[in-house]
């Protein structure tokens, strides 16, 4: 979602690359937010939450239904 506000995204039908999990990217290394915005999100949706551990810190640290962009506050439309 951070890159889609940022700028034009076009769908392929081909695969492009590959991901490694060598735990030194941004979404991989040990103190990355990834799993606590994942949390956020799942709560937000009805997912099943993945890491059980994460939801209160999750609800502590984002706003569930709002969305914070162009210097205001938006309601997530659920």
């Amino acid at each position: 979602m951070r890159l889609v506000r940022e700028g034009n995204y076009y769908c392929l039908n081909k695969n492009i690359g590959y991901y490694l999990d060598e735990g030194k990217g941004l979404s991989t290394k040990l103190d990355s937010i990834q799993p606590l915005e994942r949390t956020l999100i799942e709560m937000r949706y009805n997912v099943r939450v993945l890491d059980e551990t994460l939801i209160n810190q999750a609800k502590e640290k984002y706003d569930l239904d709002h969305l914070y962009f162009d210097s205001k506050k938006h309601k997530v439309n659920y």
